[in-house]
């Protein structure tokens, strides 16, 4: 979406829900469509993955190892993965928890 923000639409009892789901398809149609026949192929996809700001960076420290595997440089991979972990060492919370154990399930499955 243009405004780069959380957008939502409301189907609310009553309402106008034509009018919604016109907005809704519209914004699909005019932002959606695009984006997803931009990153369908994997050659852009795989280079824009590891771009600051393209995902968060929970979601790109789990994504961009299996995309460097997928392309055939495990040891990018593993960079990754121990710089994250280096990064979160010491913290407890939720999140570090969860990496830990996509850690240890990235170095059981690729070494």
């Amino acid at each position: 979406m243009p405004e780069k923000s959380f957008r939502f639409w409301e189907f609310i009892e009553g309402g106008d829900h034509e009018r919604v789901a016109e907005s809704l398809a519209s914004a699909v149609r005019d932002y959606g469509e695009p984006y997803i026949a931009t990153y369908a192929d994997w050659d852009t996809f795989s280079r824009a993955v590891g771009d600051k700001g393209f995902l968060m960076e929970h979601e790109r420290a789990k994504i961009l190892p299996i995309v460097h595997v997928i392309n055939g440089d495990l040891e990018a991979g593993r960079r990754v993965v121990e710089s994250e972990l280096e990064r979160i060492a010491g913290s407890g919370d939720v999140y570090a928890q969860s990496y830990r154990s996509f850690a240890d399930k990235f170095r059981e499955e690729f070494g």
